[in-house]
Formats: C-alpha cells, structure tokens, sequence
C-alpha cells in the first residue's frame, strides 16, 4: 500500500521535482473572459503573463471542484492506496473545501486532507516535506502528524512590486494605487492566520532588499543553514538577487527555485518576489 502526495496547482511546483517525487497536482482554472485554462497545464506562466499584458480586464480563477477530487481519489482507492491531500489556504479558496467534500462523499478513511494555511511556493515546501517523509517509509499517520508541526514554522515573504493588481483585484483602492506608484512604494506582504497581510512597505526595489537583509540578520538564529524556496512572478533577476543576498547572509543548507502560475500570478501581477521557510 503505497502513500500518495496530493496538491494543487498553487502550489507552484517546478515540474522537476513533481516528476521526482511522483506528486498528483490537480489544476485550477485561470479564465480570461470567456476561455478558461488549466493553470500550468494549458497555460504555462511565461504564456500567462505575455497574455496579462494585453488583457484589457484581470483574468479570474476558479477552485478545483468536487468532481475533480472525487476521480482523483477514485483511483487512489481502487489501487489500494492512501494519500495526504495538501491543499491551499482554505481562507483563500474553496478548493479545501471541495477536497473534504469529495473524501467524505468517497467514504474511505485512507484520504487525509491537509489545509496548508499558505500558498504557493510556501504551500510546495510543505507538500516537499510530505513527499520526503514518504520517499524515507513514513506512514500517513506520521506524514500528517509532521505536516501539522511544520505549518505552525512555515514563514513566506511576499515583496509585491506593482499596486496595480492589488487595486485591479479589490485590494486597493484607485487612489492608494496611484499615490503608491507615484512614491514607488512597495508593500511587503506575509501569510497570518491562512491569508495575505500587510506586514511593511518601502520605497523602491533597493529598499526592499535592505529591509530583506534586516530580515534575514534579526532571524539568522531560525534560518542559518536551512532548508528554503525563493520563487518569483515574471522577474527571475529580481529573485535571483534576493537569494545573492539570502546566500552571503545565512548559508541555507538547499535552495528550490520556482515560478509563481497563472493563479497566483493573477493577484500578485509580474515582478513578485517571495521567500518561504520553516522556522527552527
């Protein structure tokens, strides 16, 4: 009886280590106007975000649905398997929601859902984790215990570098996102509680990284030599500084790299940076 790993398409895994560690992630949609695109299936970032160029109005996402759930776990079933099911924050969609659903409607107790409580790459650590602890023989009561412990340590930076998609997505008002492009104020954003929150602003990409390195010289006590995921929206230079700066300060023991989708690139808009890792 083997011990599948479960996730979305949010969680934004590179497909090098889908492919390596055997993860099923199943698609969320991404829909501009009235075509629809599985995120990271039909539509790849780079397609996505030459297409949000020219988009006169911001695509919108749907959750992966029951029914979706309910084949996927089907098959898990009739070949006597389990599964850990990782999902995205369930404040931040319903997809949780209808992976619950279709387990309890399935009546089989070898299905556990896990809400991440994070997104994107922040959610792929954690799903990483999972898949490890399965490749060294971990059981699924023990893969569930652990990813309990690790979200409660899951830390994700979000340095957004554009407050036009926050305002084209309700987050802003006009007038915050026009005064903030003026000031090229750039919002720093965390994960508290399940959802997106404002943590700090500055002004300019140069200060972000200062403030970055502030970050990293108060928390190198929980961070030094650890395991961490730097992923970006449209901009691997940008990210690719960042992580100059996380390498010279706190000597992480592993480095993954990935790029936000389509889904998370809907709200973030290109030039996103983020970093996630788990606290000590």
């Amino acid at each position: 009886m083997a011990v599948r790993i479960i996730t979305d398409s949010v969680s934004d895994l590179p497909g090098d280590l889908k492919s390596a560690y055997g993860i099923e992630v199943l698609p969320l949609m991404v829909n501009f106007g009235e075509v629809s695109y599985r995120d990271g299936v039909d539509l790849s970032p780079e397609a996505f975000f030459e297409k949000l160029k020219t988009a006169e109005t911001l695509p919108t996402t749907s959750q992966v649905n029951v029914g979706q759930f309910t084949e996927c776990f089907e098959r898990v079933v009739e070949a006597g398997d389990e599964a850990v099911v990782i999902t995205l924050s369930s404040k931040l969609s319903g997809t949780y929601s209808a992976a619950v659903t279709a387990a309890e409607e399935l009546g089989t107790s070898s299905i556990t859902v896990i809400d991440s409580r994070f997104v994107s790459f922040g959610q792929g650590l954690l799903v990483l984790k999972a898949a490890e602890m399965v490749r060294q023989g971990k059981d699924r009561e023990a893969v569930v215990k652990t990813c309990a412990e690790l979200i409660e340590r899951l830390e994700m930076l979000i340095f957004v570098d554009t407050l036009t998609y926050l305002h084209k997505g309700g987050r802003l008002t006009g007038a915050e996102a026009m005064i903030g492009g003026l000031l090229s104020i750039k919002p720093i954003l965390h994960v508290k509680d399940g959802a997106l929150a404002p943590l700090d602003k500055v002004r300019g990409r140069k200060k972000s990284q200062k403030w970055f390195e502030q970050y990293l010289e108060t928390h190198a006590s929980e961070l030094s030599d650890e395991c961490v995921g730097f992923f970006h929206a449209a901009d691997p230079e940008y990210m690719e500084e960042m992580i100059d700066v996380a390498t010279e300060m706190i000597h992480p023991s592993k480095i993954y790299r990935s790029t936000v989708g389509a889904v998370v690139g809907t709200h973030s808009g290109p030039g996103c940076v983020a970093f996630a890792y788990f606290r000590k």
